[in-house]
């Protein structure tokens, strides 16, 4: 987020950010570094069937 200045304001993890949080990891992978990993490398470590809100994140 940018303020006013175009200062870049950095804040700390809260709850109800995991999804948005999530989108920037599975597009990073699927998009950023898919030309480094293999298809199957890329599923493993961010599958296409995303994040759940029922399933624990650790």
């Amino acid at each position: 987020m940018l303020n006013a200045d175009n200062i870049m304001r950095i804040r700390r993890f809260r709850l109800g950010d995991e999804p948005a949080l999530f989108q920037v990891f599975h597009s990073a992978i699927h998009l950023i570094a898919a030309r480094d990993y293999t298809p199957e490398q890329i599923e493993a470590w961010a599958p296409d069937a995303g994040w759940r809100r029922d399933r624990p994140l650790c």
